[in-house]
């Protein structure tokens, strides 16, 4: 078995007042229209508790898709974290725990920052993980969050 380590950053400027831009992730329905989004109507289940040791559920599973490869076609995917620090309007700390077919795929340690500008809210994504060998690895993962915090600015804009 081979384990993966990485860290990786993702920053985004959004013309959003920084309490939109926090509220989007503490707040249920608004985190499941950006979160969940690139996963409809495929999405089984979204659950978020938002508080110190309190946690996060998604499950959802992947289409049958010929740009899939055939083993991971149809798979169920879930996501587990519990909330560490929370500082409204300046950070969030969670770690999360993700699986493929009941098979763990890797852990990390998140974290995100918020602050004030000018111009709306910068938002600095970081994370730390371990991604073991049916793991998508840490350039997809990166992938992902760039495209999930792409979808956010989209939701923060019909807000």
């Amino acid at each position: 078995m081979t384990i993966s380590q990485a860290t990786f950053n993702v920053t985004r400027d959004y013309p959003h007042r920084i309490e939109n831009v926090y509220q989007a992730f503490a707040d249920e329905g608004t985190k499941r229209r950006w979160a969940t989004a690139r996963n409809a109507p495929e999405n089984e289940s979204f659950k978020l508790d938002f508080r110190i040791d309190g946690r996060e559920f998604s499950a959802f599973r992947l289409p049958d898709a010929p740009h899939l490869p055939p083993e991971v076609r149809g798979q169920r995917i879930t996501n587990e974290a519990v909330y560490h620090d929370i500082v409204e309007r300046e950070r969030i700390v969670y770690s999360y725990r993700m699986t493929i077919g009941g098979a763990c795929m890797s852990v990390s340690l998140v974290t995100i920052e918020f602050l004030a500008t000018t111009s709306g809210t910068k938002l600095t994504f970081t994370e730390q993980g371990s991604y073991f060998d049916n793991a998508d690895g840490p350039a997809m993962r990166e992938g992902g969050w760039n495209d999930l915090l792409d979808g956010l600015g989209k939701v923060l804009a019909v807000s």
